[in-house]
């Protein structure tokens, strides 16, 4: 029933939906832009280091900086790693794809854990933290589809991945409107 909460529930549905389609559609899409299989593969790689490295930092910044900047950060980091998809006809493209997707990949898993308890505290985390996770399972059933749409109409992900680039800049520029809600729940100042 808070503004808090569909801004946090749209702005984790939209990774949830473009990080699984980019999972699902990562060989595909640099085999369809000429690297060869075992590139594409070698990728995952590259990322699942970058998400090691890079998720503990996620946490220290969301300690020391201002939740809905960061939160809009990580969003343009999304737009960027599909950004760079859409370009990797190179190895070192897809390497530069490959980072921005495990750095994107360690801050989404952070803000899954993070936002509802930042936002909501932890009385009801349980109720809040179920419904959000539902709307980050739907986003993760529905992503890949345009993806799979768009390369049987015309052949290619270009168009898709860069179209749909502007969906997490739209989020980032909603994430800054986040605020705590500023009401009380059976005496529990959130």
């Amino acid at each position: 029933r808070t503004p808090a909460f569909w801004i946090i529930a749209v702005c984790l549905f939209t990774p949830a939906a473009l990080v699984t389609a980019l999972f699902f559609f990562q060989v595909s899409i640099f085999r369809s832009q000429g690297l060869s299989q075992q590139v594409a593969a070698q990728i995952f790689i590259v990322s699942g280091v970058m998400m090691v490295v890079a998720m503990p930092f996620f946490g220290r910044i969301l300690d020391r900086c201002p939740t809905q900047y960061v939160f809009a950060g990580a969003l343009l980091v999304l737009s960027l790693s599909m950004l760079t998809a859409s370009l990797a006809d190179n190895v070192a493209m897809a390497m530069i794809y490959g980072a921005l997707f495990g750095a994107n990949n360690a801050a989404n898993i952070t803000f899954f854990g993070y936002m509802w308890a930042r936002y909501f505290g932890r009385k009801h985390l349980g109720s809040v933290q179920g419904a959000g996770q539902m709307v980050g399972v739907v986003g993760a059933s529905v992503g890949p589809l345009p993806f799979g749409l768009a390369f049987d109409l015309s052949g290619s992900y270009v168009g898709t991945l860069q179209g749909l680039a502007l969906v997490p800049v739209g989020c980032a520029m909603l994430a800054l409107f986040l605020r705590t809600p500023s009401w009380e729940v059976e005496g529990e100042k959130n």
